[in-house]
């Protein structure tokens, strides 16, 4: 009782911020989340009786994955899980000790990004959580709410256990503190998180419609749940898991929206780059919906200055600013074959403004440049227009292929369509006659090739238990781009370590439960 009544403060800027609900008043302690939803933190007894209160409810959880202090699809989240591997680096000039850091691979528990990770999913969860729990049985279109609610419940807690591994579970709002402790303190074996990831999305794929329209497209629908789903089987199927009987129910999943488009109204962009540019496109399963112009953090998108190149407004003008947080490896870079029209689009080496003046430089990710914000305001920290694709047509395409070479020890012809269908819109030939284990790497330079920059590689590496040798040999033989502007060297992925395919608990949390270091993982 003693520890619990000490922490008390703490516990409301960390534990329950979005998981506790004491005497039917939501406690959410995130003075963001007060500003911007207001309307989500009324009481117990008067809110979600009304239609328009449970989907505005429903709402702050779409919002929770877009704003904030970086934690999701904003910034962090997706950052951290590329800027740690062979094809994302943080150049030392940049000046960022933090993601510099990330770069070289000195990752422990006192990193502000994993608290923000942390954080954000469990604020997610907490507002999924009240929906499930609260939303009145007189509300008509109750079923698709809660089956919206348990789509990101499911989403958080399939970031959070690839993230961290064995994590708190939750799934109905906590009424006092005691029951905040004793959830906090304790880890969900990994299993028993995907066993709850697994039947959300089933109930979800359920409750949801097939597609929407008009005001409502951008919602998740029963095909973001079918999606999801293949994308958590696969996973669960590899490292560090291994249940290979998942590998058939990934391929069942991607299967109902490869075999059924007109259902769901997926399909491949015509364009690799009209996958970004396009906001709400049939490619696009679920994407966090950025919106710029409104205040730097306040919904808006990192991922535009952070990969738009240093130093070149003096050639171009004043609107072309960019820090270049994240750029391509040369190792990636030079990995693609040079027809590839992922490399051609996705990534760029020059750009002009409107009075012809252009500026040449190394390779840059391209994807979340939208030339016109530039010549509108300049790129703004935190505050892109760009949609951030969680999940694309093109990684369930692939998901496929994977999934069916491992059931069937070898390619089909239904896998080699999948990834000759994606290879094809890249300009590249298509695959045949491959054996299980040459069509197998294939699928891994393929998804390399197709979702660099999109927050993927880390845990691809991951579950293919490849991380560790990947980036022993990366570090060995990693050089920059030659730039005659400059001698100095430096080193990045230097101190790679075994444990690093979790991420530390944040520190923030075992200091709150004045743990002795039981609840960290392994090596940190």
């Amino acid at each position: 009782m003693k520890t619990k009544m000490k922490n008390i403060d703490r516990v409301y800027s960390s534990i329950s911020k979005g998981l506790v609900i004491i005497s039917g008043t939501a406690l959410l302690s995130c003075s963001s989340f007060l500003e911007e939803t207001p309307s989500a933190i009324l009481t117990e007894a008067n809110f979600y009786q009304s239609t328009t209160d449970a989907i505005s409810a429903v709402d702050a959880i779409y919002a929770s994955v877009q704003s904030g202090n970086g934690g999701w699809y904003f910034g962090d989240f997706y950052s951290t899980t590329d800027v740690n591997t062979d094809d994302m680096f943080t150049d030392p000039s940049v000046g960022n000790a933090t993601w510099q850091a990330w770069s070289q691979l000195n990752i422990n528990a006192e990193i502000g990004q994993i608290d923000n990770v942390w954080n954000q999913h469990y604020i997610t969860i907490g507002r999924s959580n009240a929906v499930i729990d609260l939303v009145s049985d007189d509300i008509d279109i109750k079923d698709r709410l809660v089956g919206e609610a348990k789509f990101f419940r499911a989403l958080a807690y399939f970031n959070l256990v690839r993230y961290f591994g064995d994590v708190p579970v939750t799934t109905s709002i906590i009424k006092n503190l005691d029951d905040a402790f004793l959830i906090a303190a304790k880890r969900s074996p990994s299993v028993e998180v995907y066993e709850l990831i697994e039947q959300d999305l089933m109930d979800a794929a359920a409750a949801l419609p097939d597609q929407w329209s008009g005001g409502d497209l951008g919602r998740v629908t029963s095909g973001s749940a079918y999606g999801l789903l293949a994308k958590v089987y696969l996973t669960w199927a590899g490292y560090p898991l291994q249940d290979a009987s998942k590998y058939a129910l990934a391929a069942d999943m991607a299967s109902e929206l490869v075999n059924n488009r007109s259902t769901y109204g997926y399909g491949l962009e015509e364009n690799y780059l009209d996958a970004f540019r396009t906001n709400v496109g049939k490619e696009s399963l679920f994407e966090a919906q950025m919106k710029s112009g409104i205040g730097v953090s306040q919904g808006g998108s990192l991922a535009g200055i952070a990969t738009f190149p240093r130093n070149l407004t003096g050639i171009l003008g004043a609107n072309y600013r960019g820090n270049a947080l994240f750029r391509p490896t040369p190792d990636l870079v030079n990995s693609f074959d040079p027809q590839d029209l992922r490399y051609q689009t996705g990534m760029f080496t020059s750009l002009s403004n409107p009075d012809g003046a252009t500026a040449s430089f190394d390779p840059h990710v391209f994807k979340y440049i939208e030339v016109e914000d530039i010549l509108e305001q300049g790129l703004v920290l935190n505050d892109g227009g760009v949609n951030t694709k969680v999940l694309r047509f093109a990684d369930i395409l692939l998901i496929y292929a994977e999934a069916l070479n491992e059931v069937n020890n070898g390619p089909t012809a239904p896998a080699f369509s999948a990834i000759n269908e994606v290879r094809s819109r890249a300009g590249l030939e298509a695959l045949s006659g491959l054996s299980y284990a040459d069509f197998q790497e294939a699928v891994y330079r393929e998804r390399r090739w197709e979702l660099f920059g999109e927050g993927h590689r880390w845990f691809d590496l991951v579950r293919q238990n490849r991380y560790v040798s990947t980036m022993e040999d990366f570090k060995s033989t990693f050089q920059d781009f030659p730039n005659p502007a400059t001698t100095s060297t430096f080193e990045i992925k230097k101190n790679i370590q075994p444990y690093y395919i979790l991420m530390p608990i944040p520190q923030s949390q075992i200091n709150i439960l004045e743990s002795d270091g039981d609840l960290q993982n392994p090596g940190y």
